[in-house]
């Protein structure tokens, strides 16, 4: 699976069982709608990829999840200004 074509994909993506979506999310309550998760950081969501693919044994999404993951890291530390910080709007 390219990686590339994770960008802007939630877990909501590549499953529909509630269960399984409250667990690779966090959420206690089975989840229907991906608006729980929408505001969460692109970090987040590969993250949450990746519990999926180990949640369903999917070695190519998780191959995937984690490359997408570790380009998003390095495109967020090039981003930091360490003399100035970093800000976080909500």
């Amino acid at each position: 699976m390219d990686y590339n074509t994770l960008k802007d994909k939630t877990v909501f993506d590549f499953c529909d069982d509630t269960a399984i979506l409250a667990k690779v999310t966090g959420f206690p309550e089975p989840l229907k709608s991906k608006e729980y998760i929408i505001g969460l950081s692109p970090i987040v969501h590969s993250q949450m990829l990746q519990a999926l693919a180990d949640e369903t044994n999917n070695y190519g999404l998780r191959e995937a999840a984690t490359k997408l993951e570790t380009e998003l890291w390095e495109n967020f530390d090039k981003n930091i200004d360490a003399s100035r910080g970093l800000i976080i709007e909500p």
